[in-house]
């Protein structure tokens, strides 16, 4: 299966399905910084869905992972929300075809 100039195997689709990945790690691979738009078509064909969890995050620096981390106070950890893309069958299926 391709995703943007990258080609995942069959265990990554499997990853995918069962685990998902992040929104923010998704829109490194593809390189596109809005993948948003992409994914709520992909989801109007069922071909992914979107979970949210909640995650506690350290920093490492005040720059990291893309969140806000300059009210954070004296501590390093923070619970976030953060979305997870999973593939469905029904994408394995068609990429199988």
């Amino acid at each position: 299966m391709e995703i943007g100039d990258r080609v995942l195997d069959q265990d990554a689709v499997t990853f995918m399905i069962e685990e998902g990945l992040p929104v923010e790690e998704l829109t490194v691979l593809t390189g596109d910084d809005d993948v948003d738009e992409v994914l709520e078509g992909l989801k109007k064909k069922e071909l992914v869905h979107i979970e949210s969890r909640k995650e506690t995050v350290r920093s490492t620096d005040l720059q990291s992972d893309g969140f806000d981390l300059a009210n954070w106070g004296h501590t390093r950890f923070k619970t976030v929300d953060r979305r997870y893309v999973h593939f469905t069958e029904k994408l394995r299926a068609l990429n199988e075809e």
